[in-house]
């Protein structure tokens, strides 16, 4: 009897542990959908042919607009992957020349950046203004300056691009052994 008392505690004592162990079973981790989304913009090249259509029929406002939303996807990814442990930025209110993704750019061209993202702050005569200004305000943009906003910001992308992987699938595996490192470390 007193053995069939032991095993029944046992077995009690076991089923407990299994069930403290199911309850702290690891969540798979995964990146957002705006993230993955994202990325896979990033690597994507389908715009160029929507862009190209674009300039044909001369709407040279929504065609910047498909590069600007290229380049959008591709800070925010950069600044997701540093901070992946946050969500994913809805907002550009990260951009600064010191951010050591942009510094790099900033020195290497500063006016091709300027012409991008100004000193900033949406500074007039940017790209990141003129973006506004065509979204909120219906404004159309000339030949002229549509070609001087599409060679800076071409540039700018193929500098940021320097900072992601080669694929997208080796992109999206880094970014989630990056996030299960991060992740780990909070949870402990």
């Amino acid at each position: 009897m007193a053995d069939q008392a032991v095993n029944t505690d046992s077995l009690k004592l076991a089923g407990y542990l299994n069930v403290e162990l199911m309850s702290k079973k690891k969540q798979p981790v995964r990146l957002s959908t705006k993230a993955l989304m994202a990325l896979k913009s990033s690597y994507s090249t389908e715009f160029k042919t929507r862009a190209i259509e674009l300039e044909r029929i001369n709407e040279y406002s929504f065609a910047i607009i498909l590069y600007w939303n290229r380049l959008e996807a591709i800070l925010k990814v950069l600044y997701y992957r540093k901070h992946i442990d946050k969500e994913y930025p809805d907002k550009l209110n990260f951009i600064n020349k010191n951010w050591s993704v942009l510094k790099n750019a900033y020195n290497n061209n500063q006016n091709s950046y300027k012409i991008v993202l100004g000193d900033g702050g949406k500074s007039s005569g940017s790209l990141w203004h003129t973006r506004d200004r065509i979204s909120h305000a219906n404004h159309a943009i000339s030949y002229g300056e549509y070609n001087n906003y599409k060679e800076a910001v071409t540039w700018l992308i193929d500098q940021l691009l320097t900072n992601l992987p080669l694929s997208y699938d080796i992109a999206h595996k880094d970014f989630l052994k990056n996030k299960k490192k991060i992740v780990g470390n909070i949870e402990k």
